[in-house]
């Protein structure tokens, strides 16, 4: 696998652009478990996937809970009578999911070291809601109010995170591109 994408953050818009991701890859998308990302230490996360493949792996403190689903249960959405929200976010197959907090960033080794000791090698961070995190060559941050962001605002963030990210793979330079608030048009 050459290329490796990590995602840290909690809320809808960590899953939602690592499937726009997986799916706008295709076939250079790799087959990323979350079973070897555990125990490569100071190596890149790893997968099987072809010269040329990206893998995405996304991490979130609570990796069971998926926020939409929350809000859509607090509004009778989901309920006695209907069908249960999914036990965490719903990824697309061969996208690796690990719960863990960041700990810290190195960018000049390109790595993200998480609470619970595991380093993870990228050549793209994204980082949805990371208030130390900010933007630099190969690290795409967040400003955290994208983080509790659902439905509509969560999708158009996903969206545009999802481009930044293609953007950044491609070799162009981070850049913000995320106003520090949602706002209506997001």
């Amino acid at each position: 696998m050459d290329q490796r994408i990590v995602i840290i953050g909690e809320g809808p818009v960590a899953p939602l652009t690592a499937n726009r991701l997986r799916r706008r890859l295709g076939a250079r998308a790799a087959d990323t478990a979350a079973g070897t990302v555990r125990t490569v230490g100071a190596q890149r996360p790893a997968g099987t996937g072809s010269a040329g493949s990206v893998g995405i792996v996304v991490v979130a403190r609570d990796a069971r809970r998926d926020t939409e689903a929350d809000l859509l249960t607090a509004l009778g959405v989901y309920g006695p009578d209907t069908v249960g929200p999914p036990d965490g976010p719903a990824l697309h197959p061969g996208i690796a999911l690990l719960g863990a907090g960041l700990a810290a960033v190195d960018e000049e080794r390109r790595e993200a070291l998480l609470a619970d000791g595991t380093v993870l090698g990228y050549d793209v961070l994204v980082a949805v809601g990371q208030p130390r995190v900010r933007p630099a060559p190969g690290v795409v941050a967040v400003p955290a109010g994208y983080a509790g962001a659902v439905g509509a605002r969560a999708h158009a963030a996903a969206d545009l995170l999802t481009e930044q990210v293609l953007r950044s793979l491609a070799g162009a330079a981070a850049a913000e591109v995320f106003p520090e608030r949602p706002h209506s048009g997001i």
